[in-house]
């Protein structure tokens, strides 16, 4: 991949191929758990969401070595998914609205599980997230369909540009990476970083801007990430590079 393919490829998987190797297990298990999070407004369930919420933890081994190995949680999310199923069988043809809910469980509720196992295909859980996106716009669930094939490849496309997104904010620009100077982490960029990604909001990314060239940060690249709408997510690589967890 050329750095002009990587702005105008659309798919997220290509762009998962080609960093993967240079993200480590721990941004790629937050990426993995950022695409889950993307798709926060299709289910509730409870174990999903911890499930995911576990992968980010133990990606930043802040798990107690008193819980539950991570690998659990996934395992958890299995039995849902596999539960789902069995009763979006059973409304199939029956009530669309119980049909369709059921089933946006079963492929949330595997993308948790992949989220948090081991070994981590990122782009497995993306291709869930995905699914579960386009069915529960176009109201179907099963196969996928849509009212027309193009229909339907263009909410595909507006997915893969979304989770695209995602491996741009962690991965960033990986033909131009960016040196961190230790100069720019002042406490006050530390603590605007860490606050934003402690509470998973990351709306203060501007000010983390400003703040970064009080600093004396003049890097084009970091105070542009920092201005741009997003989405930004926990692996940020402008917010790992003030933190030093690049």
């Amino acid at each position: 991949m050329t750095e002009a393919e990587w702005f105008a490829e659309p798919d997220f998987t290509r762009h998962v191929r080609f960093v993967e190797e240079r993200l480590g297990p721990r941004r790629l298990r937050l990426l993995a758990a950022a695409f889950c999070r993307a798709v926060w407004h299709v289910h509730s369930h409870w174990d999903i969401r911890i499930a995911v919420e576990k992968a980010e933890q133990s990606a930043d081994g802040t798990m107690s070595q008193f819980e539950i190995p991570v690998e659990d949680y996934g395992r958890r999310c299995r039995e849902v998914a596999v539960r789902s199923h069995e009763v979006w069988a059973q409304w199939v043809g029956v009530d669309p609205a119980e049909e369709l809910k059921w089933w946006l469980l079963h492929e949330m509720a595997w993308a948790a599980a992949l989220a948090a196992s081991t070994p981590l295909s990122v782009e497995a859980v993306g291709h869930r997230v995905i699914s579960a996106a386009v069915q529960a716009q176009t109201r179907q669930s099963g196969v996928l369909q849509s009212q027309s094939d193009a229909e339907h490849d263009r909410l595909r496309g507006v997915q893969n540009r979304l989770l695209r997104g995602l491996v741009w904010d962690v991965a960033g620009n990986p033909f131009r990476p960016v040196a961190f100077d230790p100069a720019w982490r002042t406490g006050t960029a530390v603590a605007i970083a860490r606050g934003m990604y402690e509470a998973h909001d990351f709306s203060a990314m501007p000010i983390l801007a400003d703040a970064l060239m009080d600093a004396g940060c003049d890097d084009e690249d970091v105070l542009a990430h920092c201005r741009e709408p997003g989405p930004h997510v926990r692996g940020c690589w402008v917010v790992d590079g003030v933190l030093g967890k690049l």
